[in-house]
C-alpha cells in the first residue's frame, strides 16, 4: 500500500486566488493595530474583521507574531523603504537616514516596531526575526554605501 504524500502547511503569501483574503487580512490587523496594542490585538478579532475563519490565519501564519511581522512588512515597511545614501562620507548618510528614521517613527512604523520590541521581551523570537528581516539589511546596505573597506565594519553589523 502506497503512502498518501504529507502536505506540509503553506505559510506566507498565498497564491492569486487567495490573495483578496490575503490583503483584507493585512489590512484588518492594520487597522486593528491603529486603535490596540500588539498585546491586545486577538486572531478572533483579526478574523471578525477581515470575514475569514481562522484556520485560515493559521494557515498562513502560525502565531500572532508572524501576523504582525507580515503586516509590517507588507504595510508598513513597503511605504518606508531604505533611504537613497546621499552624502560623501558615512557619517552624513548616516546622519540622513538618521533623520529619514525619526519623521517615520513618527506613524505606525514607529507605534509597531516599539510593540514588537515590548512583545520580543517576553518572545525573543519576535525580536529576531524583526531584526533580521527589517534592520540587519538596512543597516548593511548603508554601510556598504559609504565604506571603503567593509572588512573592517562587519563586526558592527549584528
Amino acid at each position: 500500500m502506497a503512502k498518501q504524500p504529507v502536505s506540509v502547511p503553506r505559510r506566507g503569501r498565498p497564491p492569486l486566488a487567495e490573495a483578496e483574503s490575503h490583503a483584507a487580512i493585512l489590512d484588518a490587523v492594520y487597522e486593528l493595530l491603529k486603535k490596540q496594542s500588539v498585546r491586545d490585538l486577538t486572531m478572533e478579532a483579526v478574523a471578525k474583521r477581515a470575514k475569514v475563519g481562522k484556520p485560515t490565519l493559521y494557515r498562513w501564519w502560525p502565531t500572532k507574531a508572524e501576523l504582525v511581522l507580515a503586516m509590517f512588512r507588507e504595510r508598513i515597511l513597503s511605504a518606508h523603504p531604505p533611504p537613497p545614501v546621499p552624502g560623501e562620507t558615512a557619517e552624513e548618510a548616516i546622519s540622513h537616514a538618521a533623520c529619514l528614521l525619526i519623521r517615520a517613527f513618527k506613524g505606525p512604523l514607529g507605534k509597531v516596531s516599539a510593540e514588537l520590541i515590548a512583545e520580543g521581551q517576553s518572545e525573543p523570537e519576535i525580536i529576531r526575526k524583526w531584526f533580521d528581516e527589517h534592520i540587519r539589511h538596512r543597516r548593511r546596505n548603508l554601510c556598504r554605501a559609504r565604506t571603503p573597506d567593509r572588512r573592517r565594519h562587519r563586526r558592527h553589523l549584528g
